[in-house]
């Protein structure tokens, strides 16, 4: 009986992850082109002059977002916690008034779902709804990402099978991919979307 459920658990786990394989399959072929999904966007930010205050203040948050990620590929709900009550008092500490009237808009727009999605993962203790809340918060810092920039190259990533199929996405500094709504189970399921410069 042991031997036959190790059999399908196998099974189980090869059709998993052939399902979410995100590298394409090698080829001879010099005449295969990219399909549009395989093809990796490049986006640069919408706001070319940013004060280096603010700058620094986005930069602050995007760096503390991505130990966060990490904390939820380690399956670290404790630290997940730390790691967003450090980006909410970076949020709180931040005067506003120096920043223009349109960068003030779109900040704005961003800031109030991000301190709520925070505020979520901080109350939560178990790291698969923090990681439900992760992929909300993750959109939000993709959009000041994409307005205000960062000062390294950024990975839009996107896993299909995270949040049961539905999919989700999330930003890292590193084009190999590290899983933060799947960790060790999937750790490399997922593909490189788009690089924001």
């Amino acid at each position: 009986m042991k031997v036959k459920m190790k059999l399908i658990l196998g099974v189980a786990l090869t059709f998993l992850l052939s399902n979410c394989n995100n590298r394409k399959e090698e080829t001879t072929s010099a005449e295969v082109t990219p399909t549009e999904e395989e093809t990796v966007k490049a986006i640069t930010h919408q706001f070319k002059t940013v004060d280096e205050p603010f700058s620094d203040h986005v930069k602050n948050i995007i760096e503390n977002y991505l130990l966060l990620k990490d904390d939820l590929v380690k399956a670290d709900a404790t630290s997940a916690i730390k790691s967003a009550e450090v980006i909410k008092k970076s949020i709180g500490a931040f005067d506003k008034e120096l920043i223009t009237a349109n960068q003030r808009d779109v900040y704005d727009k961003n800031i109030s779902a991000i301190k709520i999605e925070l505020d979520d993962i901080i109350k939560l203790t178990d790291v698969t709804q923090q990681r439900e809340v992760f992929a909300e918060l993750s959109e939000n810092i993709y959009q000041l990402a994409i307005a205000f920039g960062y000062n390294k190259t950024l990975y839009y990533e996107h896993c299909p099978m995270a949040l049961n199929d539905k999919g989700a996405n999330w930003l890292s500094i590193e084009s190999e991919i590290k899983n933060p709504y799947f960790g060790d189970e999937m750790l490399s399921c997922g593909s490189v979307k788009e690089e924001i410069k």
